[in-house]
């Protein structure tokens, strides 16, 4: 049987209701703080893939880029032929900037 007299209820039990305007003002901050953290991920998220697009599409271009220029210096580096029939001749830019200068002081390449 129970020895506690009848109107003394047992220690595990509320003797007051929860207030409801602090359960509407917990929801409301749970709601509000996960809204905003939802938010912002998705914020992030968006930058994040923006960026990894972004260095991927640099990241090309700089392939490309660096092609042309591979491309370019060896053009201006390089001994060709161009046309046989013409004796036309395509040299290295340095060698072509010592004839010009040469040629500018009357003296001779041959020298």
């Amino acid at each position: 049987m129970n020895n506690q007299p009848p109107n003394k209820h047992p220690a595990d039990y509320e003797e007051q209701d929860i207030s409801v305007k602090k359960l509407a003002l917990i929801t409301t901050v749970c709601v509000v703080v996960t809204a905003l953290a939802a938010f912002f991920l998705y914020d992030y998220f968006i930058v994040a893939r923006e960026t990894a697009v972004l260095e991927q599409e640099l990241k090309t271009d700089i392939t490309d880029l660096s092609e042309i220029r591979a491309r370019e210096q060896e053009a201006l580096s390089t001994y060709l032929l161009l046309d046989s029939t013409r004796g036309t001749y395509q040299i290295p830019i340095e060698r072509a900037i010592e004839l010009v200068a040469w040629e500018n002081q009357g003296i001779s390449p041959d020298n």
